[in-house]
């Protein structure tokens, strides 16, 4: 469980937020993702999870964990984006002279950081649920 938490949050969420600084560039990744949750939506004998009370609850609720985790994560970095770009408007396309104040990075190291544990609870709830069937 800790090893997919770690690998969610190092290999996804982190990359993704770092991709918010570019604002539009998580939006993306977050449509494949979705693709993706659709294809394991669908068990290993091809029968959708959401065809009887338990597995559905099971699957909605790592789905529902996950989610919450990869927003504060994702809307971190766009928030940030954002903040840069409002901050450099008079630079205009000159990106290397692009300069970022203390505090929204600091705003989203922390919002980055309030999302590890929400991960580890995700993967323990994937890992160790009596629902995982």
């Amino acid at each position: 469980a800790l090893a997919d938490a770690a690998a969610n949050f190092t290999m996804a969420a982190l990359p993704q937020s770092i991709a918010g600084l570019t604002v539009v560039g998580p939006f993306i990744t977050v449509a494949y993702q979705g693709w993706i949750g659709g294809i394991v939506s669908v068990d290993r004998r091809h029968s959708s999870r959401l065809r009887s009370p338990r597995p559905a609850a099971y699957y909605l609720g790592v789905l529902a964990l996950q989610f919450l985790a990869f927003s504060l994560c994702i809307g971190g970095g766009i928030r940030c984006g954002l903040t840069l770009y409002e901050q450099n408007q008079q630079v205009g396309w000159r990106f290397w002279q692009y300069r970022l104040t203390r505090e929204p990075l600091e705003n989203f190291l922390l919002v980055v950081a309030a999302s590890i544990p929400l991960f580890v609870l995700a993967s323990s709830f994937e890992f160790f649920s009596p629902w995982n069937v």
